[in-house]
């Protein structure tokens, strides 16, 4: 049976209807200094709707559909960087072992800061599954996507998804949802990993300075100073829930 939360985020969509990559009215994207963690009811609209199989996922193209299931599922499973997601090379991902090397595509040194580091991060068996149905599927059949090996792809074209494209992906998600998904960005996903992987680790016990040594490292931080930046937004998030 569907789940009611399904249910509700497809209805919501319906209403706003919504189409492969258009370049309808623009929605404005919340500025980086206002980004916030979404709420849990947010996030679990966003992981019923971005499903290729749900009935109100807000894309037709079937290519679309997928692309940007792996695309959200990136950002949230993974805490990735705009860029990161976009750097992504087919090579890159090491599908027998299950992790992805992140950091050395040339969308990632664009945008890349001083205090950003390269490293693998373990990919769940449902990602990994996920990129390969992607790789082996849609994105084979776009033209001019064996031209190179970058992993999301312009459903038109084939080449390398801008970061244009990218924020055209947002839009639609904002737009389809307005309740429930106005504040989503990139950066905010980057903040909900980061407040999630903290109560895990909270949960196990972890002593403080391994939790703040993995999650260094899983956020691509070569300096220790950013992790105490986005605690700030754990204690925002904190005082939002009491």
């Amino acid at each position: 049976m569907k789940d009611t939360r399904d249910m509700t985020a497809d209805k919501k969509l319906k209403r706003h209807g919504g189409k492969s990559d258009t370049r309808s009215k623009r929605i404005a994207r919340p500025s980086t200094s206002a980004c916030e963690a979404l709420p849990a009811e947010s996030i679990q609209a966003l992981r019923d709707v971005i499903s290729r199989h749900s009935s109100g996922n807000p894309w037709t193209n079937a290519h679309v559909r997928i692309r940007n299931e792996v695309v959200m599922q990136l950002f949230l499973q993974l805490g990735l960087r705009r860029g990161e997601v976009l750097g992504i090379k087919i090579p890159e991902i090491h599908f027998e072992e299950n992790f992805l090397a992140v950091g050395s595509g040339p969308q990632c040194s664009k945008s890349r800061s001083a205090t950003q580091a390269d490293r693998q991060l373990p990919v769940s068996d449902d990602l990994i599954h996920l990129i390969r149905e992607y790789i082996c599927g849609a994105r084979s059949e776009i033209k001019g996507s064996k031209r190179h090996d970058y992993l999301i792809v312009s459903d038109r074209t084939g080449v390398p998804l801008t970061n244009e494209g990218l924020n055209r992906v947002f839009e639609t998600l904002r737009k389809g949802l307005p309740d429930l998904l106005s504040g989503l960005t990139a950066h905010g996903l980057r903040l909900n990993w980061n407040l999630e992987f903290l109560r895990v680790m909270e949960k196990r016990g972890a002593n403080e300075e391994d939790v703040r040594r993995l999650r260094c490292h899983y956020m691509g931080w070569s300096d220790l100073k950013t992790a105490d930046l986005y605690d700030r937004w754990r204690f925002r998030d904190n005082n939002r829930r009491r």
